[in-house]
C-alpha cells in the first residue's frame, strides 16, 4: 500500500474516468477530476495535467487503450485500474489493477 501512496501524489491531478466517482481520494486531500466524458479525459491528458489516470471496468476495453496510449505520451505518471470484483480481469495498460471492492487507505 505504501507503494500506492507515493504514486498518489497530492500535487499532482488524478483523472478519474468513472461513473462512479472517487470520493476516497477527495476526501484524502488528492487533486481528483471526476468525468464520464471521455473527451474531457482526453483534453486534460493532451495538455499533461495529469499525474494519475484511475480507469474503471464500467468502461470499454478500447476506450481504456487508446487513453492509455494518450497518456503514456503525454504525462508522466500513473495509470490505475479498477477490476470488476467478481472477473477480476486486469488490465493491460495499467500500471496497478486494484479490486473494486478494495479500500484504499491513505494517510
Amino acid at each position: 500500500m505504501e507503494t500506492l501512496k507515493r504514486m498518489f501524489c497530492r500535487s499532482a491531478q488524478t483523472l478519474n474516468f468513472s461513473p462512479n466517482g472517487n470520493p476516497v481520494l477527495r476526501s484524502a486531500g488528492y487533486q481528483v477530476l471526476s468525468t464520464i466524458c471521455e473527451a474531457e479525459v482526453r483534453f486534460e491528458i493532451q495538455m499533461g495535467q495529469c499525474g494519475v489516470l484511475l480507469l474503471c471496468y464500467t468502461i470499454h476495453q478500447v476506450i481504456h487503450r487508446d487513453l492509455a496510449e494518450i497518456f503514456i505520451r503525454n504525462c508522466r505518471g500513473t495509470i490505475v485500474f479498477v477490476m470488476h470484483p467478481l472477473r477480476k480481469e486486469q488490465s493491460r495498460h495499467a500500471h496497478i489493477n486494484l479490486l473494486d471492492s478494495e479500500k484504499i487507505a491513505f494517510d
